[in-house]
């Protein structure tokens, strides 16, 4: 219902505010649907990274992914059942934003939860697209690129991104 996704785009622009990210002011250069679009993508990747680093979260963070992993399903079926599922819900219709990068993004939080160490730059790299690149492949189809080229450049930003992060806590 109208109001209930409207409801849903707030609670997901909140979630964004609240974060404090710097990155976010970008989002009032786009158009208010992209806007939403955006939030909404926010606030998915936040709760997902929460799991991993938030030491407030109570509970089982294996359950609690899974149950996030679910809510996704649920989200691509057209049955979510979280407020920023059902915003979600309606971005990845309205830019017709692929499962994959979600899903990995997910498995990228996965290994953060497991502490998995990284033997080979080939390992280190796939981490680094799962947390990053992902999010990046997602942004550009919300801006409007899904061109190869669009998506080759959102890859490796992300990439050399986590990179940056990974260098910076080291």
């Amino acid at each position: 219902s109208r109001p209930e996704l409207i409801e849903a785009y707030r609670h997901c622009e909140n979630i964004t505010r609240r974060s404090g990210s710097s990155f976010t002011a970008a989002f009032w250069l786009l158009s208010a649907e992209k806007r939403r679009a955006m939030h909404a993508l926010y606030a998915f990747c936040r709760f997902a990274d929460d799991i991993a680093d938030d030491p407030s979260l109570d509970g089982n963070r294996e359950s609690i992914l899974d149950r996030w992993r679910h809510e996704l399903a649920a989200v691509y079926d057209g049955r979510p059942t979280t407020r920023i599922g059902v915003a979600l819900a309606d971005s990845v219709r309205r830019y017709e934003l692929p499962v994959e990068p979600f899903e990995d993004l997910l498995a990228g939080i996965e290994s953060d939860l497991r502490g998995e160490q990284f033997e080979t730059f080939a390992d280190l790299k796939l981490y680094c697209y799962r947390v990053a690149s992902t999010v990046g492949l997602m942004i550009v189809r919300i801006l409007g690129c899904s061109d190869d080229v669009a998506l080759r450049y959102a890859e490796t930003l992300g990439i050399a991104v986590q990179l940056t992060n990974v260098l910076r806590d080291v």
